[in-house]
């Protein structure tokens, strides 16, 4: 017998699967000094992106008075602010707090504290980043306290993005 199709042929081939890695550049202490260090930006309006692992990698010892290195979620004035733009900080340890990072020891850092990882391993969700093209929300890092001298990290993050949500 015949039949109507209504099948969505854009659904056959997975482009870009969820949830997926995305991977920021390197970063160098000696660059950056005691700046927050924007990683990831969300600009495109409406798109809800969800969190759902976090990694950072010690490359190179962050040699600082006080090595530390917490990676949170904030906003910047528009994605094409220039670096003299403030980090407006909305939570400074979201996604993988200081305590979870040995910063002074090249190894990779998985999230195991902090405000998202128990929703985590519950098999919960966070609030969604929801892209904006002004006050665009940011995943950044902020390097320590005391003058910095040397080292590099990057860090990785789990994310899916909810299909249609963008405007």
């Amino acid at each position: 017998m015949a039949f109507k199709d209504r099948r969505r042929t854009d659904q056959n081939t997975i482009v870009l699967p969820n949830p997926y890695w995305i991977v920021s550049k390197v970063v160098d202490i000696a660059d950056v000094g005691l700046n927050l260090t924007v990683l990831f930006s969300f600009p495109r309006v409406g798109l809800h992106t969800y969190v759902h692992a976090a990694v950072c990698q010690i490359i190179t010892p962050l040699v600082l008075t006080t090595p530390i290195l917490n990676i949170g979620i904030g906003t910047i004035p528009l994605d094409t602010s220039a670096e003299s733009a403030t980090v407006y900080i909305v939570n400074a340890a979201k996604y993988i707090p200081a305590a979870d990072i040995t910063a002074g020891t090249p190894a990779y850092y998985p999230a195991i504290s902090g405000a998202s990882v128990a929703l985590w391993a519950n098999g919960k969700l966070s609030t969604p980043i929801v892209g904006a093209n002004s006050t665009v929300p940011v995943i950044y890092a902020t390097p320590g306290t005391s003058a910095p001298v040397s080292g590099t990290f990057r860090c990785w993050f789990m994310i899916s993005e909810l299909p249609g949500s963008a405007a």
